[in-house]
């Protein structure tokens, strides 16, 4: 393996505490809907949304169709707002590595939550580029969105680290011959790199 030069990481679930589960529990919850049958409404809209070929407003007009609910009363960013946290131990780390690396972004997001990321705490990450699933037309785990950032960010597979906290994510990156680490936890992710000899301070 030749010296690490890139670290990429993700979003959801790394640098922030959202899942969509979070959401599904929380409207089907207040909304009394069943929680299966809201997920099964919502996934297949999300992940379109996620390649940029649904848009917020056609994803909640199929939702407040099927369960006769308000657009309004889905509130998909305000729930999003109250929901998420920040994870800011991995924040400073990133800050910290990108004093010895070059550090990039590459998310599965829907245009909607990126730009209340970007306006809320994304801009105070230390990052050189971030690639968003949305914008590119391709989701993580396709091998292509792993070759394409690396080909944008002019580095070889084995020059590069990605963090994800899904499995079927690290799996994507490693058969493309990036060397993977799944975040569980901070202090997790802080041994994870220092057994690679990552320097962090």
């Amino acid at each position: 393996m030749r010296e690490t030069k890139l670290i990429i990481f993700d979003v959801g679930g790394v640098i922030d505490r959202f899942d969509e589960s979070m959401y599904i529990k929380y409207i089907s919850k207040k909304l009394h809907i069943d929680p299966t049958a809201f997920r099964n409404a919502l996934i297949p809209s999300l992940d379109s949304m996620e390649i940029g070929k649904c848009s917020l407003a056609e994803m909640e007009a199929k939702l407040s169709k099927r369960f006769r609910v308000s657009r309004a009363e889905l509130e998909w960013n305000s729930a999003f707002e109250k929901l998420n946290g920040v994870n800011w131990d991995v924040v400073n780390l990133i800050n910290r590595l990108s004093r010895h690396y070059r550090i990039t972004i590459l998310t599965n997001v829907s245009r909607s939550r990126h730009l209340v990321k970007m306006h809320e705490y994304m801009h105070k990450v230390k990052y050189e580029r971030l690639f968003a699933s949305c914008y590119m037309g391709l989701a993580k785990p396709d091998p292509r969105i792993y070759r394409y950032t690396l080909k944008k960010m002019g580095v070889q597979p084995d020059e590069a680290i990605f963090i994800d906290n899904l499995k079927v994510n690290t799996d994507g990156a490693e058969k493309v011959g990036i060397k993977s680490i799944r975040f569980v936890n901070y202090k997790g992710l802080v041994a994870s790199l220092k057994k690679i000899k990552i320097k962090i301070d």
